[in-house]
């Protein structure tokens, strides 16, 4: 079996070493890869998602970044059960899923820009803006705590602005001032945030959660609740399904997806039923 390692910068080789002692498999460069191994987080797999689609190649994520949702949403919650999975596919490559991706779709006239993919959840309002300055801060602090630290100052300065949410038939779902607004693919983002407690990964739907307006005592509360997934029934907050949406604001707002930014709105955002594949721990359920 030839595999491929994708490294985060941030990754050193004393954490990819245990994955490479099996004399079955040998490591060579993704055009050549029949399984890829990425070490990072969140952002790292989006960067590759589209390659790793064209490919059409199973991988690993192995839990290396400063958010790991991903590969929590998928049962891996340590490269310890990383390494467990990984052995386990190369004694019989029987532990792998097939999953959804979102993707987002940036309308132009030509309408030639290429498809982003994300496999977590794509965001914006005051996450989008919360998480812009995250992504600033040090690495150490991103993984303990910065978005929280990141939170209180752009909570300082964050606006509220009209929200027009379509569904697929052109349908507007909502349109009203909104502090966020996402389209989730996975349960959680935000390193722990249980936005979405209902979402699945191989259901061939987006869950949207469309946060309206409220005065910011009610916003921190809010996050508290997020963590638990206990917020779905507030009056404030309105959850549904679909395979497709689109979404404009009064002025043009960024877009971000797995923490990276992606484009400002307008935008359309759906799902890829069956994208991709994945190692999974044995016997985990998706």
């Amino acid at each position: 079996m030839r595999a491929t390692a994708i490294l985060a910068p941030q990754v050193r080789p004393f954490q990819v070493r245990p994955f490479q002692h099996d004399e079955r498999v040998s490591w060579t460069n993704i055009a050549d890869a029949e399984v890829a191994v990425i070490f990072g987080g969140d952002g790292t797999v989006h960067r590759h998602l589209s390659s790793i689609k064209e490919r059409n190649i199973p991988f690993l994520i192995v839990p290396t970044g400063s958010a790991n949702d991903f590969a929590s949403s998928l049962g891996l919650h340590s490269r310890r059960a990383a390494l467990r999975a990984w052995e386990a596919f190369c004694g019989s490559q029987q532990n792998v899923a097939t999953i959804d991706l979102g993707v987002i779709r940036i309308p132009t006239s030509t309408n030639q820009l290429p498809d982003n993919y994300f496999c977590c959840i794509a965001y914006l309002g005051l996450d989008s803006a919360t998480n812009a300055l995250a992504n600033r801060l040090p690495r150490f602090l991103r993984a303990h705590g910065g978005y929280v630290l990141s939170l209180f100052p752009t909570l300082l300065e964050f606006r509220a602005q009209r929200t027009t949410i379509r569904d697929a038939s052109g349908i507007a779902l909502h349109s009203e001032r909104a502090m966020l607004t996402c389209f989730a693919n996975t349960p959680r983002y935000g390193h722990g945030l249980h936005i979405a407690p209902e979402a699945k990964m191989t259901d061939g739907l987006l869950d949207l959660c469309f946060v309206r307006r409220l005065n910011k005592v009610k916003l921190l509360a809010l996050f508290s609740s997020v963590y638990w997934g206990k917020h779905t029934r507030l009056p404030y907050v309105a959850m549904c399904r679909g395979t497709a949406f689109s979404v404009e604001t009064e002025t043009p707002a960024p877009l971000f997806a797995d923490g990276e930014y992606v484009c400002h709105t307008p935008a359309e955002i759906g799902i890829c039923p069956g994208a991709i594949r994945v190692i999974i721990p044995e016997r985990a359920a998706l």
